[in-house]
């Protein structure tokens, strides 16, 4: 177990805070919408007005995050080791090397953000791309006194969007979780390395990962200017409305804000990778050694000093 347990206290009152600001943001833009749209069944499955479905789709996702960590997680760690091995063949091969103990609140916090913004950005995707293929497209009223209500909902159908598309990301990004934090990595054969080629050590779970990262890293931008420059002004504009710089300020706070609560949902997922941390990382290290890792001793890089013209050091 790494460090103590005292790391998930300011975990915990991320996800409480994060989570109390979610309900809190769809009962209050719910009560304030009113009218038409209070008994808009925006998602099919779960019976009852708005409010009932957005609260409804909240309660649902946990359960299911946690479900797909347990049934998941190691079978696609398991996948990508040996998608690693296999792809890279001609010249890496991977080994088991061991990892540090320190992994605090801040890291903890901090493994959530990228799979938010992954979440946010294919939830604006398949919402734009796909209308109705999860959340039902509402239909507003053409009054100018509904610009307002465009300005409330559209970024509160992202968010629930977001918690969906969470589904898709905790089996994507838990066993690169796993996998870095079993010490699982790919690196050159000793025959490439007589090659005057640079030694290159990477773990297979940032392998991976890397590519998640990048889409996410890409497409959130992307995902905002959908939203906030295309989406929600054509709406408003279609109704009479004005874009001014209050428009704008709460633009700001939902592309800070709305990460921020994602992150939320997604940390009760990483406390529990972190508390399974020895039994998972356990499984797939010997499941790595069953396809030919070695283990490899973690030493100290120190700068060689004196050295002769063959490289050897003469300290």
């Amino acid at each position: 177990m790494a460090e103590g347990k005292g790391r998930f206290i300011p975990a915990i009152i991320f996800i409480i805070a994060g989570i109390a600001v979610a309900v809190y943001a769809v009962i209050r833009i719910t009560g304030i919408i009113g009218g038409p749209l209070s008994s808009f069944d925006l998602f099919r499955p779960i019976q009852g007005g708005l409010t009932i479905d957005l609260i409804g789709i909240m309660m649902i996702v946990l359960p299911i995050y946690f479900i797909e960590f347990t049934l998941l997680s190691i079978p696609f760690a398991a996948i990508m080791i040996l998608l690693n091995r296999l792809y890279r063949a001609k010249s890496y091969t991977q080994s088991v090397i061991p990892v540090g103990n320190r992994f605090g609140a801040t890291r903890i916090i901090r493994r959530a953000l990228v799979p938010a913004l992954f979440a946010l950005s294919f939830s604006e995707i398949i919402l734009q791309l796909f209308p109705d293929a999860i959340l039902a497209v509402p239909t507003y009223p053409t009054e100018v006194a509904y610009t307002g209500v465009v300005r409330l909902v559209e970024p509160l159908l992202w968010l629930v969007g977001a918690l969906i598309a969470v589904c898709l990301a905790v089996p994507l990004y838990s066993p690169t979780w796993i996998l870095n934090d079993s010490g699982i990595v790919t690196h050159l054969k000793k025959n490439e390395l007589e090659m005057r080629r640079c030694p290159d050590t990477e773990g297979v779970g940032k392998w991976f990962g890397q590519y998640l990262t990048g889409f996410a890293v890409l497409s959130y931008p992307v995902a905002i200017a959908s939203k906030f420059i295309i989406v929600l002004p054509r709406l408003i504009l279609e109704r009479g409305g004005i874009i001014g710089l209050d428009y704008i300020f709460e633009s700001l706070v939902w592309i800070a804000g709305l990460p921020l609560i994602v992150m939320a949902f997604i940390l009760p997922v990483i406390l529990v990778n972190e508390l399974a941390l020895s039994r998972t990382s356990s499984i797939v290290q010997r499941f790595a050694r069953g396809l030919g890792a070695e283990d490899l001793r973690l030493e100290d890089v120190e700068p060689a000093l004196n050295q002769d013209e063959s490289g050897y050091s003469e300290q």
